[in-house]
């Protein structure tokens, strides 16, 4: 029988717990469930550091927490609420648990584990886990489990269905994780076992705690029939706690109009107006009912400009035409401000006669005015994050992965700035032979769909190797090793990076010619010497760049290597001997003379591994 994966385990001991707290004799289906959905709280720093789980174990709970979650978002649920749910149906034990008797198991929960079981040897899986689990428990024989999910609004059928598609994915990805059980006690190489029949209430009594809270849920609850300042208390704490679950902010506004229309008494209409970023235009968000949002321009407009919340009722001033209109009787608007800035506007309305918001309903809209534009400036700042942090990674695009991250990783920290070192480097330069002939006689689409295909191979030979291009010019690509972060083995690098990329031409060359395509070779120098390097420009506008005598140098040995070879200088070949097998040579330049060179031929047998 498949054993119970480090989360299932997790969930297991919680609904026991859960079942001693309301004084229940039996562990049934819904403390399960709220078990499943408790398993968060294992990967919190807190729980963390209490248990005996291992990294690896700690990843596997990871894994299959993120897919549970994804699971509900499916079906706009999320953990916290359907526990919350889940403890509002149970409500409390009439039945008081004697010290050292035993929960048990009741008939249901043992067929529960049975079928995630049998669910988990279907797809040969090694572990059950929280996704077997959550099947299991959809099943209707379970108890009331499925039922109040499908009270809650809740797709059964297509949630039991996704939650064995993903377990099915889950396991096929995951290994077996073997890592220390929840239990200390036992052997480190155990895993969690299933469940026994019952477990033991604890004959020596727990510390004495007056009274507890769910922290994940809101402090002030209202039932249906609610009315007055605990209604609107139940609406305010809520709402907050929505922020990190519902993670667009289309739906959250949405969310948050919904609860205000259902919290003030007599309002039947309401919406939500953001303001764009680059305009003073409203742009409706959020609205109840779909289609109706009533919403009257000219007081949202007094609202914001005068940064008042406001109530309007019929007769106290003449009405606009979309008042009459929309046959409104009263509203409230409330701006939405946040640092000194307003972001949009809120409000509700009521098409009955004699429907009066008071100050407490005033009250209520602009505390939740707050709320909201806290949720609108959240998300135009993350967006803004975003889109720096896509400007940042485009100016990156000329280095390495490995380099970019810890550039990037750097400008997060603020430590990445104008300014430039003098440090020994290595310079490839390569070149594509007769690119002025070629490109006289092709057109132009021809000759840069050739460029193209052969450039991108290039630079993934190039940034395999930590190579940073410095620019490219035309057909030539200037790369820089060493730089912008030091690096020992930067002339070994360069020249592995230089056989790759004459490899990778000579693949390409042979599948356009067999396609009559055009082709070309390309000439490779390396060069190796100081240079002046780092970032310049401005704090807004900064480039990478090389300066210095190596940089000429290496330019010489490219424009001299013929197509497919690669010239190494004499600096170069100093520092790499041991690994390659060269030919001596010597270059014609017009300024410098004759300079010594050397062919590279290949890498030697004896080369370490790179």
């Amino acid at each position: 029988m498949p054993e119970l994966s480090h989360a299932v385990a997790f969930a297991w001991q919680v609904a026991a717990d859960e079942a001693l707290q309301l004084h229940h004799t039996c562990i049934d289906p819904q403390h399960m469930f709220i078990g499943v959905c408790s398993v968060g709280k294992l990967l919190t720093p807190e729980v963390q550091r209490r248990t005996t789980l291992t990294s690896q174990a700690l990843a596997s709970v990871h894994e299959e927490w993120e897919a549970l979650q994804a699971l509900l978002s499916e079906v706009n649920a999320n953990p916290a609420g359907l526990r919350r749910a889940m403890r509002t149906f149970l409500g409390t034990g009439d039945s008081q648990v004697e010290p050292g008797a035993r929960v048990k198991r009741s008939p249901a929960t043992q067929a529960v584990f049975a079928r995630a079981a049998k669910l988990a040897e279907t797809i040969s899986a090694p572990q059950i886990t929280l996704l077997h689990l959550v099947g299991a428990l959809l099943e209707p024989d379970s108890g009331p489990v499925a039922t109040l999910l499908a009270t809650e609004g809740l797709d059964v059928e297509k949630l039991k269905a996704s939650a064995l598609d993903r377990a099915t994915s889950l396991s096929q990805r995951a290994a077996t994780h073997r890592s220390l059980p929840l239990d200390p006690a036992q052997h480190a190489g155990a895993a969690p076992a299933m469940p026994t029949s019952s477990v033991a209430v604890p004959a020596a009594p727990r510390p004495q705690v007056a009274e507890s809270m769910d922290a994940s849920m809101a402090p002030y609850t209202a039932a249906p029939t609610t009315t007055g300042s605990a209604r609107s208390l139940a609406v305010l704490y809520e709402l907050p706690l929505q922020f990190g679950a519902v993670t667009e902010l289309g739906v959250l506004l949405q969310l948050i109009v919904e609860r205000l229309v259902e919290a003030i008494p007599g309002a039947d209409r309401g919406a939500l107006l953001v303001k764009e970023s680059t305009s003073d235009e409203l742009r409706l968000r959020a609205h109840v009912p779909p289609g109706d949002p009533g919403v009257s321009l000219t007081l949202a407009r007094r609202a914001m400009e005068q940064r008042q919340g406001l109530i309007w009722r019929r007769g106290k001033e003449d009405l606009s035409s979309s008042l009459v209109e929309q046959c409104t009787e009263s509203g409230m608007y409330a701006p939405l401000l946040w640092q000194g800035q307003t972001l949009g506007v809120v409000c509700v309305n009521s098409r009955q006669e004699g429907c009066a918001f008071d100050h407490q309903n005033l009250r209520l809209l602009v505390a939740i005015a707050h709320h909201a534009a806290m949720a609108v400036a959240n998300h135009q700042m993350q967006e803004a994050l975003r889109l720096k942090s896509m400007l940042l990674e485009r100016m990156l695009t000329n280095f390495s992965p490995r380099i970019r991250d810890n550039l990037l990783d750097k400008a997060a920290r603020g430590r990445l700035r104008l300014g430039g070192e003098k440090s020994e480097v290595t310079i490839l330069f390569s070149d594509i032979r007769g690119f002025t002939r070629l490109s006289a006689a092709h057109d132009a689409e021809v000759v840069v769909d050739m460029l193209n295909h052969y450039l991108g191979a290039l630079v993934d030979a190039i940034f395999r190797h930590d190579g940073t291009i410095d620019k490219f010019v035309g057909d030539a690509i200037l790369t820089v090793f060493g730089s912008p972060e030091p690096d020992p083995r930067q002339q070994e690098k360069a020249v592995r990076s230089a056989l790759e990329m004459q490899a990778a031409m000579a693949d390409i060359s042979r599948t356009r010619a067999e396609r009559g395509q055009l082709i070309c070779e390309i000439g490779i120098g390396i060069h190796c010497g100081e240079v002046l390097h780092g970032f310049i420009g401005t704090q807004e506008r900064m480039e990478f760049t090389v300066i210095g005598d190596a940089v000429n140098r290496a330019a010489r040995y490219c424009a001299a290597a013929p197509g497919g070879e690669v010239l190494l200088s004499p600096q170069v070949h100093e520092r790499v001997w041991r690994s390659v097998e060269v030919e001596a040579s010597t270059i014609s330049t017009k300024h410098e003379g004759d300079l010594p060179a050397y062919r590279l031929k290949r890498l030697k047998a004896s080369a370490p591994v790179s």
